[in-house]
């Protein structure tokens, strides 16, 4: 019998870490809102559901003053801003940010997308911090009151250097509104699942797009990047003044172990299994040109450190 009840109990704590290694967690330092559509349609109970699914999401994140903070918006007919980027007399902790989200109440009318998407850029999002992924996840089950509004605010966000998530939830979805709402590649940034039981699912996915968004860099600005081993950090420069195309130079300058960069054109994460990625080792200053093809909106770059502790700058 003994013997039999030991069994269970390695057999239990097997599963339990089996579990716990599934689960993806986030160590980046990133600005991270949550949209949270709470309109009549949802009803109380999804409501919640989404809730305790937010911080589901939040515990797999690093959360403090040099690693992730998290904003939190809570939408209906009107907007409620939750948790800013601003604290006041606080510090950064899971523990807040989830008696922020314990906070929030059902509004249960309209669905004002635009209103919120709106709020979290001029309230939310105009709080920087530096070079950081800035990411926007908007969680909602239906169609905005206003679509025009949402395109053109979800557009406004994405120029400010805010990718952001558009997760489609239930059968009453726009498709082509939540196309509008997503940053591009759609098929990173897009997600439509069945219902508010689905979200738990989907948290790893959402997770770990959220753990590889890349940080936005103005063109011609010196960016300093800090790694420990393995560390990747990525980064995307718009190239809307490169229309036409041609060759764009990258400077960079090693000062300490040593780090690998890969670029891309087309993929958001670059690496060395990525076949159109391209590969340098930095040991000294160096100087790549990296053929731009006319029309390309965006540059993609990774640096990923080789040593236990990795600096280097580039442009």
């Amino acid at each position: 019998m003994k013997k039999n009840l030991l069994q269970i109990f390695v057999s239990l704590l097997w599963l339990l870490k089996s579990i716990e290694s599934q689960n993806v967690k986030c160590q980046v330092a990133m600005d991270l809102v949550f949209i949270v559509d709470s309109s009549g349609s949802i009803g109380i109970d999804s409501f919640n559901k989404s809730k305790t699914a937010i911080k589901n999401m939040v515990d797999r994140f690093n959360i403090g003053e040099n690693n992730a903070i998290i904003g939190l918006i809570n939408y209906s007919s009107h907007v409620e801003t939750i948790l800013s980027f601003i604290l006041q007399q606080q510090t950064w902790s899971q523990d807040l940010v989830k008696s922020k989200i314990d906070s929030m109440k059902y509004l249960g009318q309209s669905t004002a997308t635009g209103d919120a998407l709106h709020t979290s850029r001029v309230s939310i999002f105009s709080i920087t911090r530096g070079i950081v992924p800035r990411l926007a996840i908007v969680l909602t089950d239906g169609q905005s009151n206003n679509a025009a509004q949402v395109a053109n605010e979800a557009q406004l966000l994405k120029d400010e250097g805010v990718d952001i998530f558009a997760v489609g939830i239930g059968n009453g979805i726009n498709n082509a509104e939540l196309e509008t709402i997503a940053s591009v590649p759609k098929s990173t940034f897009k997600l439509h699942i069945s219902g508010y039981n689905a979200l738990f699912d989907a948290i790893n996915n959402i997770t770990q797009v959220a753990c590889n968004t890349n940080a936005f860099i103005p063109l011609f600005t010196l960016i300093q990047v800090d790694t420990v081993v393995n560390q990747q950090k990525y980064f995307q420069a718009n190239l809307e003044s490169f229309k036409k195309g041609g060759y764009a130079q990258i400077k960079v300058q090693h000062y300490k172990g040593r780090t690998n960069i890969y670029y891309s054109t087309r993929e958001k994460n670059p690496n060395t299994s990525n076949p159109i990625g391209r590969s340098a080792s930095l040991k000294n200053t160096n100087e790549y040109l990296v053929y731009i093809p006319a029309g390309t909106p965006r540059l993609y770059l990774t640096t990923h450190g080789i040593e236990e502790l990795n600096q280097a700058e580039f442009q």
